[in-house]
């Protein structure tokens, strides 16, 4: 084995540490078979049902990103209508650092960072402090 083929697969170990920190994408995966596909051995190369078993995984992992992307909007989206329909109804909230919980009125909704934000008695409130809705 060359020098050269050594530096790579440290180079991708590297690579493979750093992006299994974090969770490992498209281009990681791509990166990996490229790789493996450069240093393959020449007298038994890598078989074609290998070949279109890592490209399906390939598919399949693109269709699981997308499918969280979409999942992500449709609960934003949920979480902001919810939000709305609480405009002038009595809740019960925990407002942020307390140990009790308090009651106010609903008067208005603040989108930050696409998270709804309630106005309640004056405060700003997290959607998600709410415990209850009268």
């Amino acid at each position: 084995m060359s020098i050269n083929a050594i530096n790579n697969q440290t180079t991708s170990t590297a690579s493979l540490t750093k992006a299994t920190e974090n969770t490992l994408g498209k281009q990681d995966f791509l990166t990996l078979l490229t790789t493996q596909l450069r240093n393959q051995d020449p007298l038994s190369p890598m078989s074609n049902e290998e070949f279109i078993a890592q490209m399906a995984q390939i598919s399949t992992l693109e269709s699981s990103l997308d499918m969280g992307k979409q999942l992500t909007t449709l609960i934003n989206t949920q979480q902001r209508t919810q939000a709305l329909q609480m405009v002038g109804h009595d809740v019960d909230y925990m407002p942020e650092g307390a140990d009790t919980t308090k009651t106010g009125r609903v008067s208005a909704v603040i989108l930050k960072n696409d998270v709804p934000i309630l106005m309640i008695n004056g405060e700003q409130i997290p959607y998600t402090n709410v415990q209850s809705i009268h």
